[in-house]
């Protein structure tokens, strides 16, 4: 590339300074005043020339500095990927296993509540039953004390009678 742009930059200087005898400015101008611009050009040349290259040493420089970063730079791309795929599996575990427990408490919340209904159904036949025994054993009991107080009731009205037909 070096040697392209030295070759580029004689074949400009030398096709900018082609001269030509016929020429009438060139029939006036002296030999060493010619030679004298020549070099003159040729210093100005060399100069532009080493600023060329200066550059061109500073861009391929540039270039390298370029290159390394870009490698420097898919490396970290690549490890950031890397990274994000193994925060994504575990990311991916954590969702298999959170749905997992998930499902699980459901479940176990359904049996709760089926333990619980059954429990409420039976406790609920505890207490209908326990209510109808008590307004059994009320019944009875009204019952055998209706009876014993209408025989009490009987009996003294027997003696009422008794009494009273024997004041008589």
């Amino acid at each position: 590339m070096k040697q392209f742009l030295i070759a580029l930059s004689l074949v400009f200087s030398l096709a900018s300074f082609a001269q030509d005898a016929n020429h009438p400015e060139m029939a006036l101008i002296d030999p060493t005043e010619e030679i004298v611009n020549l070099q003159e050009e040729q210093r100005i040349q060399k100069s532009r020339l080493y600023f060329v290259e200066g550059m061109f040493l500073e861009m391929q420089s540039d270039l390298k500095s370029l290159t390394s970063n870009q490698e420097l730079t898919t490396t970290q791309v690549a490890s950031t990927l890397d990274r994000l795929a193994q925060s994504e599996r575990v990311l991916n575990t954590t969702l298999e296993s959170f749905q997992l427990k998930f499902e699980q408490q459901n479940k176990t919340i359904d049996e709760v509540q089926e333990l619980l209904s059954s429990k409420m159904e039976q406790m609920m036949a505890f207490v209908v039953g326990g209510i109808l025994l008590g307004l059994i054993l009320v019944v009875i009991l009204t019952r055998r004390s209706t009876e014993s107080a209408l025989k009490k009731h009987g009996a003294d009205w027997n003696l009422f009678q008794e009494h009273i037909l024997k004041s008589k």
